[in-house]
């Protein structure tokens, strides 16, 4: 049976094609499940057909042969693929190799600035549409250059009901900076034409209004216009005088003032104007700052004063102010210039001078337990501690002691300057006291006054206790030149000059000079030597309180003066 088939396919070749094809194909099924085959035979009858099984398999591996013999040239493509498929699945253990620069693929996802390209899609649920940057022209949207001609009367101004939520030119940064116009230049003109308005109107103002002579507010005499001489200019006193003339006569001074002081009370301080808001319902005046040259100034007209009346007695008396005596009393934690060594530096120069000395601060705080030494609201010291100063006085110029003086309350209700000029209301009431003479060796004085030209025997003007300055109750408003003349045995001269501390304290000393001349240098504009001469003036005393010697240039001027 073998030999007659194999014949047969020799002899028929078309046949024979047919039969290798099916025979392949039944190769390839027999190569995908062998196992089965020979696992099933074995299973269901191994004993049976030994014979048959051996012929058949040798026919089947004969008739193999053939067919790879004439079916290698003819089919070579379906050949070939068995190899490539071997070499595809060989790599496959090799495939961790492959996977081992999988750790690298973060380092390639970090470029991640492209993914606002991806979140572009989002506006699809609006209807807007989206373009990419390579896509994009200008002529998406309609510009002058390329009108529509639809609409051609359509201008530049008239915008779409409905705009794009997003600008295409703001997203792809398209769009041209704007342009910001600087506003600065003619901001600034504004503020120079409204600045130059208000000057203009506070000149023509300061014109029409007239000079006043008194301030109620600040309880002092303001500065007239001076008078022109060749002596005052070349001493510079015309000057000063000058500038102090329009700090005392601006209009509007007093609300400039009140402002001022309203502002700093909004913010929470304790100082308004100079002024501190102590404790004990008290308002105490700061220390002022010497000027360095001021003061070497006055040093030099003193001893140029000195050097000119050699044979005349000279004292210098310089009061304290009420921040040096009752320091206690101010505010917590602020603290103010150390008056002592100020004071204690002035009295050696003074003192080397030729000058006697009355250094009254020990005095002061030793009464400060038993009296009441400086006013509430007022910057001046009471008459209770001129008192105390006079009776140190007394001492060093051998003043009489022997008359005994009684203190009157004539006024309960007394609010001084620094109640005005700071703006604090918690300054409480003061009194104010005179002091008489009980001896009945006592006599009286007259008083002439040189600017008013009158003449009277009482020094203390009671009628002023109804005005708001009631501290001019002692000599009456500020004078430039005044005399007191006191019948007395002995024959002694003297010359005051001095500050407003001085006026409480004149009265304990007519009862020891025949004559007394008091001169006030911030008003007394002429030569002080025709004073001196004319009034035979043996002793001089010079009487200030430290804040004003310190900060006032008018003693030196009137020294000076010639």
């Amino acid at each position: 049976m073998t030999k007659a088939k194999k014949d047969d396919n020799l002899t028929e070749e078309t046949p024979k094609k047919k039969r290798t094809r099916k025979k392949s194909s039944e190769k390839s099924t027999a190569e995908k499940k062998p196992a089965k085959k020979r696992t099933s035979r074995k299973k269901t009858d191994p004993s049976k057909k030994p014979a048959r099984k051996r012929t058949s398999k040798k026919k089947t591996e004969a008739e193999e042969q053939l067919q790879l013999e004439i079916a290698v040239p003819e089919e070579p493509k379906q050949e070939e693929p068995i190899p490539e498929e071997q070499k595809q699945e060989e790599p496959f253990p090799e495939e961790p190799k492959q996977e081992e620069p999988v750790p690298e693929e973060p380092k390639q996802e970090e470029p991640v600035p492209e993914e606002p390209k991806q979140e572009e899609p989002v506006p699809e649920d609006t209807g807007t549409k989206v373009i990419s940057a390579d896509d994009y022209q200008p002529i998406v949207w309609v510009t002058e250059e390329e009108p529509s001609e639809e609409a051609p009367e359509e201008t530049p101004s008239e915008e779409p009901s409905e705009k794009p939520e997003y600008d295409v030119d703001e997203i792809l940064g398209n769009r041209p900076a704007p342009v910001h116009v600087d506003q600065s230049p003619r901001i600034l003109r504004i503020f120079g034409i409204a600045f130059c308005a208000i000057l203009i109107f506070m000149f023509v103002l300061n014109i029409i209004v007239r000079d006043k002579t008194y301030s109620d507010q600040e309880n002092r005499v303001f500065q007239q216009f001076p008078k022109f001489s060749v002596g005052n200019y070349l001493a510079g006193r015309f000057e000063s005088q000058l500038d102090n003339y329009a700090n005392d006569q601006f209009a509007g001074r007093n609300l400039f003032i009140k402002i001022k002081s309203a502002a700093d009370l909004s913010i929470g301080q304790l100082q308004a104007n100079g002024v501190f808001k102590a404790k004990d319902s008290y308002l105490i005046e700061d220390i002022v700052y010497p000027d360095k040259k001021g003061s070497e100034a006055d040093i030099e007209a003193l001893k140029q004063f000195k050097k000119k009346y050699k044979g005349k007695k000279m004292y210098f008396m310089l009061v304290p102010n009420a921040a040096n005596i009752l320091k206690e009393k101010l505010p917590s934690g602020v603290t103010t210039r150390d008056q002592n060594k100020d004071m204690d530096k002035l009295f050696s120069e003074v003192k080397a001078l030729g000058y006697k000395t009355i250094d009254v601060r020990n005095e002061l705080r030793k009464a400060k337990k038993d009296i009441q030494v400086y006013y509430r609201t007022d910057h001046h010291w009471t008459t209770d501690a001129a008192y105390t100063a006079y009776m140190k006085a007394a001492d060093v110029m051998k003043l009489k002691k022997s008359i005994n003086y009684e203190p009157y309350v004539v006024k309960k209700d007394f609010k001084g300057t620094l109640y005005s000029k700071s703006g604090f209301t918690n300054g409480r009431n003061d009194a104010i006291k005179i002091y008489l003479p009980e001896d009945e060796k006592a006599v009286n004085s007259v008083i002439r006054y040189k600017d008013s030209k009158e003449k009277t025997t009482k020094y203390y003007v009671m009628e002023n206790l109804d005005k708001k300055d009631a501290y001019t109750v002692f000599g009456g408003t500020n004078q430039s030149l005044f005399s007191i003349s006191t019948p007395t045995k002995q024959n002694r001269n003297l010359l005051v000059i001095k500050d407003s501390y001085a006026n409480c304290f004149i009265p304990f000393l007519t009862q020891s000079y025949r004559t007394i001349t008091v001169v006030d240098p911030r008003y007394y504009y002429e030569n002080i030597a025709t004073v001196i001469k004319a009034n035979d003036i043996d002793e001089v005393l010079f009487l200030y309180n430290a804040n004003t010697f310190f900060s006032d240039n008018y003693m030196r001027m009137m020294l000076t003066n010639k």
